[in-house]
């Protein structure tokens, strides 16, 4: 089990002044919430020797049920002028500075949660913790193999993060529920995961991600697989198998192990909306597993 530990990493990200503070200039209104939980993983984290990353940026966090060798801390940090922020993030930025400048206040980390020597902090600019960064290249090159994400917000670069690690081939990516946060509950849901209950506002979710990453021909059977001799096919086989990763990372693990035998992801869309697209979906689906579990204590 030990050995399991060293291979595994937690992610804490953008638990900074200015996504949790009262009246900070970004706040995340369910961050300041979560922060005992971030504490006590970190803690748990050191106990057992693991490695701190920091990063600072937008993420969120999840459960304190850790038992890991590797902790990484990611942070948003930018230029006073806001010349490497986004875009559309741009007009919140003047002479005076913006949220999270370097070496501003409202870049440090929340009060309780402290960088120690031989910890590792990586800095970021853009929501996905992998975009432009070398955090990949670290992440090999550390023997890491499973990721574990904790932070804020849990929509944006929680999610941006996760998608591109599930891209990268990570083997497991997992986020911790209770450490996590969003602006209101309903989203930070949403966005974690799929449990059965909220199927029309999850589908609309994963379609608006789906269409963003211009992949969601692959779930509305648009984008048709190439014969097998073409030179595209395992190009779309690879594209739509990480379609079919990320739609069963964000579902809950007992529910995804329900469409673990699906390899295509219209299928696997097609048989989600066949069994909880209507009204009563959810009901059956929880009336099947209420009969499996009697059958097995016949």
């Amino acid at each position: 089990m030990a050995e399991k530990w060293k291979k595994t990493a937690l992610l804490v990200i953008d638990m900074q002044n200015d996504f949790v503070l009262p009246g900070a200039p970004l706040l995340v209104d369910g961050a300041a919430a979560i922060v005992p939980n971030v504490i006590k993983a970190v803690e748990v984290a050191r106990e057992r020797g693991m490695l701190v990353v920091w990063r600072k940026g937008y993420m969120n966090n999840g459960d304190i049920v850790i038992d890991l060798e590797f902790v990484e801390k990611i942070v948003r940090e930018h230029d006073a002028l806001g010349r490497d922020v986004e875009l559309f993030r741009r007009h919140l930025y003047s002479d005076k500075g913006g949220p999270t400048v370097k070496g501003h206040e409202g870049a440090e980390l929340v009060e309780g949660l402290e960088i120690h020597k031989g910890d590792y902090k990586l800095v970021k600019t853009r929501m996905s913790g992998f975009f432009a960064t070398n955090l990949h290249s670290f992440l090999l090159t550390s023997g890491i193999d499973s990721l574990v994400f904790v932070g804020i917000q849990t929509p944006n670069c929680i999610r941006q993060t996760v998608f591109d690690a599930v891209a990268l081939d990570f083997p497991s990516v997992s986020v911790i529920v209770d450490a996590t946060a969003a602006k209101t509950p309903e989203v930070h849901y949403v966005a974690v995961q799929f449990s059965g209950q909220n199927f029309i506002r999850w589908s609309r979710s994963v379609k608006r991600a789906l269409v963003a990453k211009n992949k969601d021909g692959f779930i509305t059977g648009s984008l048709k697989e190439p014969d097998v001799s073409h030179s595209d096919h395992q190009r779309w086989k690879r594209a739509d198998y990480m379609v079919v990763s990320w739609i069963l990372s964000s579902m809950s693990a007992e529910l995804a192990d329900d469409f673990a035998y699906i390899d295509s992801a219209s299928e696997l869309w097609s048989e989600l909306q066949e069994r909880f697209g209507q009204s009563n979906g959810p009901l059956v689906y929880q009336l099947k597993k209420e009969i499996d579990a009697l059958n097995k204590k016949i």
